[in-house]
């Protein structure tokens, strides 16, 4: 949803995107958005609902169709866990940072049914993430990621992102272990964690006073929807985004002696850059 600076009536934008991992030939990332007036749009709190045209998101459910049915889809999904609001209270603020993070459903699934273009595909349990980021703007430029261990073992599952403040970058993150949530997400967790972002990775360390996280996070070129996102000054940046990304980590008890575990993520993780820039060397498909 975008509010306009300067007046204009509120606009809501609904996306999807699609990637084919099994294209050999032709186009390997489809991207659909369709901008939705004040007059066809709402948000009932009570439910909650959001409806957009066509398309519905509540607790439960999604369903829609862009493009003249290009894209169609209607599932049900539950959730395994809480929600995780990863960004801390205080910096819920309007300016610190302006990117907000919070999962409704980190760790959700879902089953019913999606068409894009003449390919139909039915999916039952589906690992689904429902996922909000907000606030008054965009930061100047971020990178956010995303990643869930599927299978036996623990139970895993990350958030978090390094977010431009000024010159610096403002990194951080949470994790769910079995259920239990571990919180790198706190100022002091700010001043000591350290991020290497470039278009396509990004590395980090994360510590609180009991865990030490390392992560990386890679792409494949091949596998980027190329999106142009509004600000509410109406000025456009260039959001990278790839939802079948790889993913390594390193969770480490601080005390002497205690355990470490690692977690590899291959092709189902996510990978977002933010960037003013519009040069990048990907074809921006919506």
């Amino acid at each position: 949803f975008l509010i306009r600076k300067g007046g204009g009536a509120p606009l809501a934008e609904c996306w999807f995107i699609f990637f084919d991992r099994e294209a050999v030939t032709g186009r390997k990332v489809s991207a659909w958005k369709q901008i939705i007036g004040d007059d066809d749009w709402r948000i009932d709190k009570e439910d909650p609902v959001i409806s957009m045209g066509d398309n519905v998101l509540s607790r439960e459910r999604s369903a829609g169709n862009l493009a003249d049915g290009a894209a169609q889809w209607d599932f049900r999904f539950s959730s395994s866990s809480p929600s995780m609001i990863v960004s801390p209270s205080f910096s819920r603020s309007p300016l610190l940072p302006t990117t907000k993070l919070t999962s409704p459903v980190p760790e959700g699934f879902a089953s019913g049914e999606l068409t894009v273009g003449e390919n139909r595909f039915e999916f039952t349990d589906y690992p689904l993430n429902v996922g909000h980021n907000w606030g008054h703007f965009h930061s100047s430029a971020y990178t956010w990621a995303q990643a869930r261990m599927f299978g036996e073992g623990k139970g895993f599952f990350f958030e978090g992102a390094s977010l431009s403040v000024g010159s610096r970058h403002l990194t951080l993150g949470k994790v769910l272990l079995d259920g239990e949530e571990i919180s790198f997400a706190g100022p002091r967790c700010w001043l000591n964690a350290k991020a290497d972002v470039s278009i396509g990775s990004w590395q980090f360390e994360m510590q609180n006073r009991n865990w030490l996280l390392n992560g990386s996070f890679t792409l494949d070129p091949e596998y980027v929807a190329g999106l142009k996102y509004v600000q509410p000054n109406g000025r456009i940046k260039s959001c990278l985004n790839s939802m079948i990304s790889n993913a390594r980590f390193d969770l480490s008890q601080r005390r002497k002696g205690g355990s470490s575990i690692a977690f590899v993520v291959d092709g189902t993780a996510a990978l977002e850059h933010l960037t003013p820039d519009l040069s990048q060397q990907f074809e921006m498909l919506a």
